[in-house]
C-alpha cells in the first residue's frame, strides 16, 4: 500500500518524537506541523483551536512490506532516508500494525490566524486525526514473514532485526467499540491525518508571514507592537473589522465581506451623507467595540455576564480595554447560541471565560490609556476611568463563571466606528448580530455630523 501525503505513517519516528507528539495531544488544542516534501517537523509554540476526541474501531490488522529503496520511498517517505540502510542489509522491511481506533479533531478546516502560539508563521498542516494501536518494524531475510511466525518446531526466526516496536499487539486484542479510549497498552500513535492550513477569506499564505491580506485589505498582524494581539484576538479583530468594511462598502455600492448583510437605521440616502462628505478617500480608522457573553440558567432570572471591551485600530490590531463578569437580569434581544455563532465568535467566548477561570481574572493583555492619545478625540473621549482595567475580587468573579451552569448566548458586539482621511472623520454605531447560518446582519446607525480630526 502505497503512503497517502496527507495521511503519512510516523512508525518509523524515534522515541523522542512519538513522545513530543503524545504530550502535546494531551495539551489544550490541536497539534500543528511544518510537512514539506519527505520531511515533517512538530511546532511546539503554535496550537489550532480545537480538541481531539477518541472514535473506538474494530481491531484490524496490518501488513506492509517494502523489498527495496523505491517500495520504502513510497510507503514511508518521512523515514526513508534513515532506513536505507536496514532494507540494504537485511533485503527488505516489514510493518506489522493493530488498528483499533483513532483520535478525531473537531474543526478539521481551520485558519491560521485562528491559531495562537509565537511560532505559527511557519505551519503549513493540521494534525486532525491520529491512528492509534500498537506495531513492530523488523528487517531481515524473513522480514517478509509476519514478526508473530515461528519456525517448525516453535522456535522464532532470529534473522529478523526488530526496528522500532510501540505497543503490545496482544494487549491490542482487549480493544472494543466502547472503549473510551485505547486500552494500556494499545496506545501507540500509527499515522497522522493532516488537513492544509487555511487563510481567512480575502488573505494568501505567505512563507515567514502568515495570512496576508490582498491588496488594499487590511492585514492582520499575528503579535503586533508590544505583543498585544494573539491568534484568537486577530480571528476576532478581522470579523470586527469586515463588520466595518461591509458598511463602508454598502454606502459605496461594492460587494460587502463573504457572509455579511447591511441594514441601515435610517435611509438608504441619509446614511450615504456623511460618507459623500469625507469624499472617497475616506477609510476606516478605528473601532471602540463591546462583547457580551450570556449564560442563561435555568430557574433563575439573573443571566451570568462575561463582558469585554476593546478597541481595533486601522492595522488589525485588537487591544483590551476591560473583562469583567457580573449578573444581571435585564434580556437582550438578537442573542444566539455560541455554537450557531461564526467560529471567532465562539473562539473569542473559550478565550474570555479562560481568562476569567484561569488568568486570576486579569484580562491580558491590558489597553493603558496613553494607548489613545492619537485617537479621534469624540470617540476617545468617551472613555472614563471605569472603563480600564482595575483590580477586582478575582476569587469571587472566577467563582461564578466556574460555577455557572445553563446554556452561553452571545449578546451582538456592539461597535462606534470611525471612519475618515486625514482631516476629518464620521462615526457610524454597528450591531453585529450573528445568525444561526453563521451569517453576520450589520446593523449601522450612521451619525449625521462630520467632524475635524485635531
Amino acid at each position: 500500500m502505497a503512503a497517502s501525503q496527507d495521511r503519512p505513517l510516523i512508525v518509523e519516528w524515534d522515541a523522542a518524537s512519538r513522545n513530543d507528539l503524545d504530550a502535546l495531544l494531551k495539551q489544550e488544542g490541536m497539534v500543528v506541523v511544518r510537512y514539506s516534501g519527505c520531511e515533517m517537523e512538530l511546532i511546539r509554540d503554535c496550537r489550532a483551536p480545537g480538541e481531539y476526541k477518541y472514535l473506538a474501531a474494530t481491531r484490524q490488522d496490518e501488513n506492509i512490506t517494502m523489498r527495496n529503496e523505491d517500495e520504502l520511498w513510497a510507503k514511508l517517505p518521512l523515514g526513508a532516508a534513515s532506513l536505507e540502510g536496514a532494507v540494504q542489509r537485511g533485503g527488505q522491511l516489514r510493518i506489522d500494525m493493530s488498528v483499533i481506533g483513532k483520535f478525531v479533531g473537531d474543526q478539521p478546516i481551520l485558519d491560521l490566524s485562528r491559531f495562537r502560539g509565537s511560532g505559527c508563521e511557519g505551519a503549513t498542516h493540521v494534525v486532525v486525526g491520529l491512528t492509534t494501536g500498537a506495531f513492530e518494524m523488523v528487517s531481515g531475510a524473513d522480514a517478509a514473514v509476519s514478526a508473530d511466525a515461528v519456525v517448525v518446531g516453535g522456535t522464532s526466526r532470529s534473522s529478523n532485526e526488530t526496528l522500532r516496536r510501540a505497543g503490545d499487539r496482544a494487549s491490542c486484542e482487549a480493544a472494543t467499540r466502547a472503549d473510551p479510549q485505547p486500552p494500556e497498552g494499545c496506545g501507540a500513535l500509527l499515522r497522522l491525518e493532516l488537513e492544509p492550513v487555511r487563510c481567512p477569506p480575502g488573505a494568501q499564505f505567505e512563507a515567514g508571514k502568515g495570512c496576508v491580506g490582498a491588496k488594499g485589505e487590511t492585514r492582520l498582524s499575528l503579535g503586533g507592537p508590544g505583543g498585544q494581539n494573539d491568534p484568537l484576538d486577530a480571528a476576532f479583530a478581522r470579523v470586527l473589522l469586515d463588520a466595518s468594511h461591509a458598511v463602508l462598502a454598502t454606502v459605496r455600492g461594492e460587494p460587502t465581506p463573504s457572509g455579511m448583510t447591511v441594514e441601515f437605521r435610517q435611509s438608504f440616502d441619509e446614511s450615504r451623507k456623511p460618507f459623500q462628505t469625507l469624499g472617497p478617500s475616506a477609510q476606516f480608522l478605528l473601532s471602540e467595540c463591546e462583547i457580551g457573553f450570556r449564560r442563561l440558567e435555568p430557574g433563575k432570572e439573573e443571566s451570568m455576564v462575561v463582558y469585554a471591551g476593546m478597541q481595533v485600530h486601522g492595522d488589525g490590531q485588537l487591544r483590551w480595554s476591560n473583562l469583567n463578569a457580573f449578573e444581571v437580569k435585564e434580556k437582550t434581544d438578537g442573542s444566539v447560541l455560541v455554537e450557531q455563532a461564526p467560529a471567532a465568535l465562539g473562539d473569542m467566548h473559550r478565550h474570555l471565560v479562560r481568562s476569567l477561570t484561569q488568568e486570576s481574572c486579569r484580562p491580558t493583555p491590558a489597553m493603558r490609556r496613553e494607548d489613545w492619545a492619537y485617537l479621534v478625540p469624540p470617540i476617545s473621549r468617551m472613555m472614563d476611568d471605569g472603563d480600564l482595567p482595575n483590580p477586582r475580587d478575582a476569587e469571587e468573579t472566577c467563582a461564578k463563571v466556574s460555577t455557572a451552569t445553563g446554556t452561553w448566548m452571545i449578546d451582538p458586539p456592539e461597535c462606534q466606528v470611525a471612519f475618515g482621511t486625514a482631516s476629518q472623520y464620521g462615526v457610524t454605531k454597528i450591531h453585529i448580530v450573528p445568525k444561526p447560518d453563521g451569517t453576520i446582519l450589520v446593523k449601522a446607525n450612521v451619525w449625521e455630523d462630520v467632524y475635524d480630526r485635531n
